[in-house]
């Protein structure tokens, strides 16, 4: 499972702050590990508008 996917189905992540800090800090007892290091702050936030979104679809 892709970091985005284990983002996008934690259930812990509702919103986009939640989901901002997932992305800084890692998912405490998975492999998800933070990418703080890797992504700038605005990266993050685009990130976590992402997953917000691609939740909130529902199939047609």
């Amino acid at each position: 499972m892709s970091a985005i996917e284990c983002y996008a189905t934690a259930s812990v992540a509702t919103g986009w702050g939640d989901v901002f800090r997932v992305l800084a800090t890692g998912l405490n007892g998975t492999p998800t590990d933070s990418l703080a290091q890797t992504l700038t702050e605005e990266q993050r936030w685009q990130v976590a508008a992402y997953v917000v979104s691609i939740r909130t679809k529902r199939p047609s």
